[in-house]
């Protein structure tokens, strides 16, 4: 069975390969895939692509990638001007190298730039809503 067929999680109306985002703005992302976020986010065709507003020029244009695999849900910085920051919901913060997947388990965030984004539910993860 494809990572993209599996069946939602028995008695739970969920997704377990798919993740919950929330921007910074207040829009909620669905991911399904890989992800692209920035200004003007470009790159692969089968990537999703999120558009921030960003009126200060601190979010490069592709600034960061967000994937999901068999072990849950990660971003990975493309080489932005002004880094990726997560933090984890115990506080802890790992500072995401270009190109180095950090994992984003449930209540994660993740800063960039002027903007953010936060885990409001993880793969195989009931929404908290």
């Amino acid at each position: 069975m494809r990572p993209d067929e599996r069946p939602a999680a028995p008695g739970l109306g969920i997704d377990p390969a798919t993740a919950d985002l929330q921007l910074s703005d207040g829009r909620v992302v669905t991911v399904t895939r890989s992800l692209l976020v920035g200004r003007n986010p470009g790159g692969d065709d089968d990537s999703q692509v999120i558009r921030v507003d960003d009126p200060g020029r601190s979010v490069s244009k592709t600034h960061l990638q967000v994937g999901l695999d068999v072990a849950g849900v990660w971003v990975a910085d493309r080489g932005s001007t002004n880094g990726t920051l997560v933090t984890l919901a115990d506080g802890a913060q790992i500072v995401c190298g270009p190109g180095q997947h950090v994992r984003l388990p449930d209540g994660a965030t993740v800063s960039f730039g002027d903007c953010g984004l936060r885990v409001v539910r993880a793969p195989g993860v009931a929404s908290r809503a």
